[in-house]
């Protein structure tokens, strides 16, 4: 559901444009046929993929120096009626970051990424070297978070809300 396979596709097409272009998948898999897969997958990806974690569980600091060492966040997932959604924790993070996001087309996420200029909408499910070259000059000539921070994706705004809640009961 995360897109993890479609990262590794996008990896391989980014080479194309960007040679020195490296992925960092970095979590827990619960899978084991899944890390299975993504293990062969990474040995054909021509040592360009690191994973961190994969069969342990990892850190959450260390989630975070990843992002703090990236230059572009991916959200590749899959539509899926449990995600699809919401907006997932992960694009919080990155937005906290100040790092460009790549999304999919979601309508929910969109909202988000565009109000922030944040980050740009790429179809996963359609990567082609032709999408992932424009995606690439459309990501060169952005200009990323114009006006800072966005202060709303910080739980500051959120604990206001949940106290509310917690207070009526």
């Amino acid at each position: 559901m995360n897109g993890v396979f479609e990262a590794l596709e996008l990896t391989r097409l980014l080479q194309a444009v960007w040679p020195q272009v490296r992925l960092t998948i970095i979590g827990f898999c619960q899978q084991p046929d899944l890390l299975r897969r993504l293990h062969n997958a990474m040995a054909a990806s021509n040592n360009v993929v690191t994973l961190i974690g994969g069969e342990t569980l990892v850190p959450h600091e260390q989630i975070v120096d990843a992002i703090r060492q990236s230059h572009i966040g991916l959200l590749p997932y899959r539509p899926h009626a449990s995600t699809w959604r919401c907006r997932p924790t992960k694009l919080f993070e990155y937005l906290a970051h100040g790092l460009p996001v790549l999304i999919p087309p979601n309508p929910l996420w969109e909202e988000l990424v565009s109000k922030h200029h944040a980050g740009l909408v790429l179809d996963f499910d359609r990567l082609t070297a032709a999408t992932v070259a424009a995606a690439c000059g459309a990501l060169a000539g952005h200009q990323f978070y114009p006006n800072g921070i966005p202060t709303e994706v910080f739980w500051n705004s959120e604990a206001h809300k949940l106290n509310r809640v917690i207070d009526s009961i």
